[in-house]
């Protein structure tokens, strides 16, 4: 009996990405290419069964790699197209970015209807299509999967992912038109490419900004007390955020008092209105420059985050940064604001030979160039050590917080005593107390 080769109207879609404009980039996905040799398989009888039965089963495992990784659950199929689609650059999906949504060419438009027209026939695959030979069950199981788990997704992309799986609804129903409409909204809340998926990341000299899927989860709300700091600074930044103009941040204070926990809570919250955070380290002022023309080509507002700034006194990376802030002929781009943390206020080792003068026959000079870069920050926001009634204020609040329900006598009374034996007040030793109390539970 001679196998069905037969392949409906409805399945050749796939024959169409060479039609694509704006996103030709998805026929070069290696699934999609997989998806392309299967059609191309069950269209030629000379092809062993074997080979197409082999291509669909793998298309199925990679499926199921990208479920697991981006924890989906309903059409597999469907979102793997989706994102495709929400994490391509090309000239519609970075237009919308910098317009947010708004004010895009009417030919891009067009270019973007057409193309979506073409992305909405992929949506309408039905593999059972391709023949008699596809296993209807599995295919019931790639269109009904079921998340058989609840581990969390990356954090700082609920938003995000709640307009994906939106969109991944959508497309198979709306005209090519209305979701040509929602694309422009998507990519000018959130961006294009991984800009929109990670709201932290780092700077690798090879690969540029490598986003941070499980950056700290931090909250404001989760830091108790320093309202007078986080006033200061949450102003800053959402001034920088609308647009304004704003200063570079030195946080200085003691250790444990939460200044690089307080930077991580902003783009926790600011990261829906367009913050994103870039962590660099010192070892890479070199390559400043390099960093800030990279994020100048984005829409995207960076808060640059250096942790434990300071510098020792053969260290001279430090006029790499004070060049950044103010002096040098290439000022920050309009949509970067630096926030540094230091448990040393003027950054640079002083001694007290250099006070003094020592061998240096302009002492004076000497010193008021180590001090510069920190008076070059706008705003110095200090932290000191709690007193014992902040520090316990904090310890009640990190309980009531994290449902500890102990007499207030005795939280206060094994709260001092663990300060004692352990780091001294700060807000880092009472979080660390509420999770010693966490481990009896």
């Amino acid at each position: 009996m001679r196998e069905d080769h037969t392949i409906t109207n409805s399945a050749k879609i796939h024959t169409h990405p060479e039609k694509l404009i704006l996103y030709r980039h998805m026929r070069e996905n290696s699934l999609m290419k997989k998806v392309q040799n299967l059609m191309g398989a069950v269209n030629q009888e000379t092809v062993p069964s074997a080979t197409r039965e082999s291509l669909f089963f793998e298309i199925c495992a990679d499926l199921l790699k990208e479920a697991e990784k981006h924890h989906w659950e309903d059409n597999l199929w469907h979102h793997y197209l989706t994102l495709l689609i929400v994490q391509a650059e090309n000239p519609f999906s970075r237009a919308s970015a910098w317009g947010r949504g708004k004010n895009i060419g009417s030919g891009l438009v067009h270019l973007a209807v057409h193309d979506v027209g073409l992305l909405k026939e992929l949506f309408d695959l039905d593999f059972r299509l391709l023949g008699s030979w596809v296993p209807s069950d599995i295919v019931d199981v790639l269109e009904y999967y079921p998340r058989g788990f609840s581990s969390p997704g990356p954090s700082g992309n609920g938003p995000y992912a709640e307009r994906v799986a939106a969109l991944t609804r959508s497309f198979p129903l709306a005209p090519p038109e209305e979701l040509v409409q929602d694309l422009m909204g998507f990519y000018g809340a959130f961006g294009c490419g991984e800009m929109g998926w990670f709201a932290s990341f780092r700077w690798d000299p090879d690969q540029g900004l490598v986003g941070i899927p499980y950056p700290d989860p931090v909250r404001l709300d989760d830091l108790i007390g320093y309202q007078q700091q986080k006033t200061v600074i949450i102003h800053n930044t959402e001034a920088f955020i609308k647009g304004n103009r704003a200063n570079n941040i030195l946080l200085y204070g003691e250790r444990g008092t939460g200044k690089s926990s307080t930077i991580k809570a902003l783009v926790n919250a600011y990261y829906p209105e367009g913050l994103r955070l870039l962590e660099v380290d010192k070892a890479q002022f070199p390559h400043f420059l390099k960093i800030m023309r990279c994020v100048r080509a984005y829409p995207q507002r960076f808060l640059v985050f250096i942790d434990d700034l300071s510098f020792e006194r053969n260290e001279t990376e430090y006029k790499y940064l004070k060049y950044i802030l103010e002096g040098g002929m290439e000022t920050l781009p309009d949509n970067v604001v630096i926030y540094a943390t230091s448990n040393r206020r003027h950054l640079v080792q002083e001694t007290w030979d250099e006070r003094e003068g020592g061998d240096e026959v302009r002492a004076a000079d000497a010193l008021a160039e180590k001090l510069s870069l920190s008076d070059r920050f706008g705003l110095t926001v200090t932290f000191t050590s709690p007193d014992q009634e902040k520090y316990l204020e904090i310890v009640a609040g990190l309980a009531e917080k994290n449902g500890i329900t102990l007499p207030l006598a005795e939280l206060r009374e094994r709260a001092l005593h663990w300060e004692r034996w352990h780091n001294g007040r700060s807000g880092r030793t009472a979080k660390q107390f509420i999770n010693s109390l966490l481990a009896e539970q």
